[in-house]
């Protein structure tokens, strides 16, 4: 069986859906930035500031090459930029089914709001947060409508992922 990728934004539920999913369904759930974090030693805002972004993206790239490889079924939680960088969504392709929490960009910038240590969003000013936000969301926007289901927030359950990944079989 192959892998099922969770892919959207920061702030889209991503972690959340891996592990509501991987619990109901009894599939090993794995967070992308977690093993990144596991195989660094460090947090991903500490690895950002130490290495930057370009190191950060090479690290990123290493780590899904890894789990990509593993036996599945897998339920993966990936990056909000692990699609759009460095072949990444070949990868994807290739060894799963990949899935768009599609959220509205009013629900992220709520949700990043309170949720601190991204470090492509990190600020202190709230509006240059939300730009930094909607500058994001539009970049990334034609990686992620590549993705295999494309789920839109109020369409977006347990049984929707349930669906998809028992259809994989």
């Amino acid at each position: 069986m192959r892998h099922l990728y969770l892919m959207g934004m920061p702030g889209s539920g991503k972690t959340y859906w891996m592990e509501a999913l991987s619990g109901a369904s009894r599939v090993e759930g794995l967070d992308l930035d977690a093993e990144i974090e596991a195989r660094a030693g460090m947090p991903i805002s500490e690895i950002f500031a130490r290495h930057g972004e370009e190191y950060f993206r090479k690290q990123e790239h290493l780590a899904l090459a890894s789990v990509a490889g593993r036996k599945g079924p897998l339920i993966v939680a990936l990056g909000g930029g692990t699609p759009t960088f460095i072949e990444n969504f070949d990868l994807i392709r290739k060894s799963g089914i990949s899935v768009f929490l599609d959220v509205s960009l009013e629900t992220l910038i709520n949700r990043v709001r309170i949720q601190r240590g991204r470090p492509l969003l990190d600020s202190d000013d709230a509006e240059e947060m939300r730009d930094k936000l909607i500058s994001l969301y539009h970049a990334r926007m034609p990686s992620y409508e590549k993705a295999d289901f494309i789920i839109k927030e109020s369409k977006l359950d347990l049984s929707r992922l349930m669906q998809i990944l028992s259809d994989m079989d």
